[in-house]
């Protein structure tokens, strides 16, 4: 069976800028601003994060009915349990990381820190079939699966885009 990657709306997310900077200097040796300002590391970005946690939030409602629905097409024993890391349950563990994954994407796509949006479209891509395979069993694949990057088909980070895949597809 061949599945679709999950496509998350990203592309409209607008850049946030920093709303205050917090000194993060050891304060035994205080500074003037001028050397916390010329020094790496001596201040720490704060952002206002609430818009973009309610566009994932909406997102990963939607995505997670999706999964829960998935779930109980397959196996209509299957009873939901909350999302934690630790619950007996192993596709609430999947779902609570894959949700974790979703949530750091909108936020470092939204920051345009480039790295991290690469390594949680990674994540993604790892989790959300792990999920089916959790749900329908191993023959389940991605559409052009050697040109997605997950941990069960690695890409080296030079060779992909920061949304998982890879720059120029095998045929």
């Amino acid at each position: 069976m061949l599945i679709k990657t999950l496509y998350c709306p990203i592309k409209d997310l607008t850049k946030i800028e920093p709303v205050s900077l917090i000194k993060t200097y050891n304060l035994a040796n205080p500074m003037s601003n001028f050397q916390a300002k010329k020094f790496a590391g001596a201040y720490t970005p704060v952002y206002d994060d609430t818009e973009i946690s309610r566009l994932a939030s909406e997102f990963w409602a939607k995505t997670e009915k999706r999964l829960i629905a998935l779930a109980v097409k397959y196996d209509p024993s299957y009873v939901p349990t909350p999302l934690t890391m630790n619950t007996g349950d192993k596709l609430s563990k999947i779902r609570h990381d894959l949700k974790m994954a979703i949530y750091g994407l909108f936020r470092y796509y939204a920051r345009r820190v480039m790295d991290f949006v690469d390594t949680y479209s990674f994540k993604i891509n790892t989790y959300y079939l792990e999920y089916h395979w959790a749900v329908i069993g191993k023959h389940v694949a991605y559409y052009d699966s050697e040109n997605v990057a997950s941990s069960h088909n690695f890409i080296p980070p030079h060779e992909r885009t920061p949304f998982g895949k890879r720059k120029t597809p095998k045929k």
